[in-house]
């Protein structure tokens, strides 16, 4: 648990780099799953390393996607979004940068 903590807030700090150096303040929903953490962050999934390096954005919309959840195997993302107007469960791969209109 205490891991899982100090991933976290690694990741919460490093964050703010790609917040144009300011302080990234709607970091949310944060899921750990073998040294990586899925989180929602301005309404797209993201993931990252435990230790907070390797940020990558993995869904690209106008529409908010939040809930992200590794698959027990760790080869899926599942997170919920509203692109088709009500919250519907979508899955991607783990580093995929899916782009949708």
């Amino acid at each position: 648990m205490k891991k899982i903590f100090l991933a976290i807030l690694a990741l919460i700090i490093g964050a703010s780099s790609f917040a144009f150096g300011r302080e990234a303040r709607l970091v949310r929903y944060p899921h750990y799953h073998d040294g990586r953490i899925v989180f929602s962050y301005l309404g797209d999934i993201w993931t990252a390393s435990e230790n907070g390096q390797n940020v990558q954005r993995l869904t690209v919309n106008c529409a908010r996607d939040v809930y992200g959840r590794f698959s027990p195997d760790g080869k899926w993302i599942a997170f919920s979004s509203e692109r088709n107007g009500n919250l519907d469960v979508f899955i991607i791969p783990p580093r995929a940068v899916w782009r949708s209109s």
